[in-house]
């Protein structure tokens, strides 16, 4: 090689070396303003918080000089998960946009695990999944390997292998964009009864007038089954308006409450509030007072609501409150104990990410908290696998019966 040739490898080498440097030193100080954003926002000061900020530190400077942003997500992830709270966590612009736009790329299907078995529990509409599978299928491998959760079966592509009704078939699933069926639905069971799917509280999901007309339909069923399984959460007057159809006067279901505020001061939410605007109330007072609104009717049968561990959030506030009605009952196994209240922050790692933090806790209209604990149901359900394979939902059968 000659001098010259020396000499350009030399410069390139230099330059591609700053290069990485200074990408690797801008996701360094993006990862210490992490650090410092959760210390100064997150909802309590104690200690556990200022050993995970010494921690966070010391992490950070310990990376490797050349650090791309797949590896400093990965170690950030990792190091919010060792915080025991709810809704800590870092979000991509892939998920930001699932959770406030509600579309996704998506294979369109849920899975329940039933004793070690993976069955199709729904498929939603208009997705790649509604073409081939059908409820009840149980997934044996994708791709030649065998099935190992329900989340690695939702967010996998390619060959399916699917046992129905004893035979085995090959089906190829691509994943495409869908949008998600989570707007409340009624479906009747029969001319008694009826099941309330409520499979989030998201406001992307939610229209006011067909709120509006959905409920006022709820009053032809004398019992009424409220269905929260999967769903994490959403907006707090969302749930709010939806709860209130089973209160036939305002009621306080409890409240929440930021221990860092040094204000005494209270509010509740009103029925136009949008999310921006709730947050803003809440970065205002200490306590915000959940009460559910007035309506023009009620409704006045019996009620039953199941949950289970994906029941999280807002969801679970809703169940709580729901026990303040007489004669109601919580079926399901326990709740996933995540109701803290998180707000959204921007993040310097690139545009599109964010990092929601916990800034308020919620306490029950008996002053206890959930957090970590989770819904208690009265009574606990199982998943029947025969039952499954033949496409019926076992927890749905047992009570109605």
């Amino acid at each position: 090689m000659t001098r010259r040739l020396w000499l350009l490898f030399f410069f390139a080498s230099i330059a591609g070396y700053s290069y990485y440097y200074s990408q690797s030193h801008l996701l360094k100080l993006a990862l210490l303003e992490t650090c410092e954003m959760v210390e100064k926002r997150y909802y309590k000061k104690d200690e556990l918080l200022a050993d995970w900020q010494k921690e966070c530190f010391s992490g950070v400077r310990s990376l490797p000089l050349r650090l791309n942003k797949e590896k400093a997500i990965s170690w950030l992830r990792a190091h919010l998960a060792t915080m025991p709270a709810s809704h800590l966590d870092l979000w991509t612009p892939k998920e930001m946009s699932r959770i406030w736009e509600g579309e996704d790329l998506d294979l369109g299907i849920k899975i329940k695990e039933v004793g070690g078995h993976f069955i199709v529990f729904a498929i939603y509409p208009d997705s790649p999944a509604s073409e081939k599978l059908k409820v009840g299928d149980e997934i044996l491998e994708v791709d030649g390997e065998s099935a190992q959760s329900p989340w690695q079966i939702e967010n996998a592509r390619g060959d399916f292998l699917v046992l129905r009704q004893n035979e085995k078939i090959l089906v190829q699933l691509e994943r495409r964009k869908i949008r998600f069926p989570f707007q409340p639905q009624l479906v009747s069971l029969s001319n008694k009864a009826a099941q309330l799917k409520l499979p989030s509280f998201s406001p992307v999901y939610f229209d006011d007038l067909e709120w509006q007309l959905l409920s006022e339909d709820l009053n032809q069923y004398e019992n009424l089954i409220i269905d929260l399984r999967d769903n994490t959460g959403g907006d707090f007057v969302v749930m709010l308006k939806i709860i209130s159809r089973f209160f036939c006067e305002p009621m306080d279901i409890g409240y929440l409450v930021r221990p860092r505020s040094q204000k005494d001061t209270s509010a509740s939410f009103s029925e136009i509030m949008d999310g921006e605007e709730q947050v803003e109330l809440i970065a205002k007072v200490k306590t915000v007072e959940l009460r559910t609104f007035p309506v023009d009717l009620c409704y006045e049968g019996n009620v039953k609501v199941l949950v289970n561990a994906e029941t999280s959030s807002t969801a679970e506030i809703f169940a709580a409150a729901m026990r303040l009605r007489i004669g109601t009952r919580i079926y399901g196994q326990y709740s996933a104990g995540a109701v803290l209240l998180a707000i959204w922050y921007p993040l310097s790692l690139g545009r599109g990410y964010s990092l929601s933090i916990p800034v308020a806790t919620y306490k029950t209209w008996r002053d206890q908290e959930i957090e970590g604990v989770g819904i208690e149901p009265d009574v606990y359900l199982y998943y029947d696998l025969n039952e499954m394979r033949q496409g019926k939902d076992s927890w749905l059968l047992r009570v109605v019966n």
